[in-house]
């Protein structure tokens, strides 16, 4: 669970879960500033992290399988897949919402490409965006006495 709260300057929202806390703002007429990332940023954050923490999952895995840990001559850094990167646009059409995606392996990680992009199709994020979605407002009775859950 998350929970977000109002700040003091316009339109910045704190916003955390266990322990970690994080900023989102945004500028509307005039009103507002950067000190955050905005609302759809945010989205755009939880599929690229996922998918990124699944390509380094995916590339240890690789790695893991072919013997790559011991003496293969890649560091530890491309073992675990540090140096992916993943860029995520997000575009809101009137019908329809798109997450566009781009997922770069270090050039020594290219060979695991097939089997990265297999998993990536089925990221947790990705799995969940892809489904049917639901809003459901939870009244502060509900919220007071603990009745909010799975």
């Amino acid at each position: 669970m998350i929970e977000a709260r109002a700040l003091e300057e316009p339109w910045q929202v704190g916003f955390g879960a266990e322990g970690n806390e994080a900023l989102a703002d945004t500028v509307k007429n005039g009103v507002g500033g950067t000190a955050g990332f905005r609302p759809h940023e945010l989205l755009e954050a939880a599929f690229a992290t996922c998918v990124t923490m699944t390509a380094r999952m995916a590339l240890a895995e690789c790695a893991a399988s072919e013997g790559a840990g011991e003496g293969a001559g890649e560091g530890a850094a491309q073992q675990t897949g540090a140096g992916v990167r993943v860029r995520v646009w997000l575009e809101r059409g009137e019908a329809e919402t798109r997450f566009r995606y781009a997922v770069e392996l270090p050039p020594g990680l290219e060979r695991y490409r097939e089997e990265v992009e297999r998993r990536v199709e089925r990221s947790p994020v990705r799995t969940t965006l892809s489904r049917s979605l639901h809003f459901d407002r939870v009244p502060p009775s509900e919220v007071e006495r603990g009745r909010v859950g799975m």
